[in-house]
């Protein structure tokens, strides 16, 4: 997981992971935690989740991040060694036997997006958006809503370098948008926001799970105020708990998925008294069941396609008063 570049993420996975141990939810007191930084970058992850695989022994190797997962999903059928992935895309675990998905398929998120978008009304919206696999299933999501929510138009599209959005924002002034999907990289989120502020254009926004970042909050400034995107939600009771623990809400949905993923992992081997081969432990991650986490129930889906994941209850999440919160 990424404990440098992008570290908000991958520190509050692993604070989830550690809050599930401090507090007693894991119960499997054979069950150890290793963790090496990937800072989101791809030769690095292969060669970390080479050393876990070789050096380490690992018997289970979770990847956080979507181009990571990617990354090392090939690699793991080669040394046929479970991994969990954060991918949203249902090819990575259908192509590579030895890979299931703690994500949903992107298309939930787009799903309950467009549901929200087409609640409030919105009937001319401007996207921009950087090229990723996920991005694209959100503006996906909303387009084939189109008929429904009205025009869905593309302003800007790039990669996850380009940092100025002026002249797509003078787009959207000249054609009286009534709302904004930003499905942008985190750092071009906030300059996209500070521009907007200069051109002193107020509208409706809404995005991805990028946006839960309270830095990205932070270097956004007000014009964030009011957005909203879907993601995986989260109890006040685990908001507490983490508070009381760690010191701060950074990241809170991907706090939770790192305590989602231990307590899991505790209650599936737990009763093993032995150690399981691959094949065995593939099974027990990826078998069709249900438990209680602390977005709701979640369910483990292995479909007819041969995609293996895990689905979370997907919220709608708003940005109120410089904080995430969940809203519906």
């Amino acid at each position: 997981m990424p404990l440098s570049h992008f570290a908000e993420y991958g520190l509050a996975v692993k604070n989830g992971i550690e809050l599930a141990k401090s507090t007693g939810s894991i119960k499997f007191k054979g069950l150890e935690f290793k963790f090496e930084d990937s800072a989101f970058d791809a030769k690095r992850t292969i060669a970390s989740f080479k050393k876990l695989a070789e050096i380490d022994k690992a018997n289970l190797i979770y990847v956080l991040g979507g181009p990571m997962s990617e990354v090392v999903a090939p690699i793991a059928d080669r040394y046929r060694l479970p991994t969990l992935v954060s991918s949203n895309d249902p090819t990575t675990a259908i192509r590579h036997s030895y890979v299931v998905r703690f994500a949903n398929p992107a298309k939930d998120y787009g799903e309950r997006l467009a549901k929200e978008v087409l609640a409030r009304g919105f009937k001319h919206t401007a996207v921009l958006i950087t090229e990723n696999q996920y991005l694209n299933s959100l503006l996906e999501a909303l387009q084939k809503s189109a008929k429904d929510i009205g025009n869905i138009k593309v302003v800007h599209r790039g990669t996850g370098e380009m940092a100025d959005f002026r002249s797509a924002i003078t787009r959207i002034k000249v054609e009286k948008f009534d709302s904004i999907a930003v499905f942008l990289y985190p750092g071009q989120i906030s300059q996209f926001y500070r521009q907007l502020r200069e051109q002193q254009l107020s509208l409706p926004t809404f995005g991805s799970d990028a946006f839960e970042s309270n830095s990205e909050i932070t270097a956004s400034g007000s014009g964030i105020e009011g957005a909203f995107f879907a993601n995986n939600g989260v109890t006040e009771n685990f908001r507490t708990l983490y508070i009381k623990h760690i010191g701060n809400d950074f990241q809170l949905a991907f706090a939770a998925l790192g305590f989602d993923l231990a307590t899991f992992l505790s209650e599936q081997f737990e009763n093993s008294d032995k150690l399981l081969s691959s094949e065995e432990t593939l099974r027990k991650l990826s078998q069709p069941s249900e438990f209680d986490g602390i977005s709701g129930r979640i369910q483990v889906v292995r479909d007819i396609s041969g995609d293996k994941y895990f689905r979370f209850p997907v919220r709608i999440r708003k940005v109120l008063n410089g904080k995430i919160v969940t809203v519906g």
